[in-house]
């Protein structure tokens, strides 16, 4: 059997730099398993989901961390809010 790096010229087979496709193709390209890639390309794309899932629930319906909350009729720094302490009474 001829590897990948052989030609045959004049019925003798001699090595090259060069690939030889046909060769490559049998012994390299059929033991790749696309079944195997195309369920990981799955998996990835499933994960990739659930990841931006994750981000658009916690910061996007997840509300600011930086805020004023109104507890037991007082205003409660939460984070680092950039508004001053609301003037209006906190009733709770």
């Amino acid at each position: 059997m001829e590897d990948f790096f052989s030609i045959k010229q004049d019925g003798v087979n001699k090595r090259s730099t060069e690939i030889n496709p046909k060769s490559f193709h049998k012994k390299y390209y059929t033991c790749l398993n696309f079944d195997k890639i195309r369920e990981m390309r799955k998996i990835l794309l499933i994960l990739l989901l659930i990841g931006l899932g994750w981000v658009v629930v916690r910061f996007g319906l997840g509300g600011s961390e930086d805020s004023w909350i109104c507890e037991k009729g007082e205003w409660i720094k939460h984070g680092v809010p950039r508004s001053s302490k609301p003037e209006r009474k906190c009733e709770n």
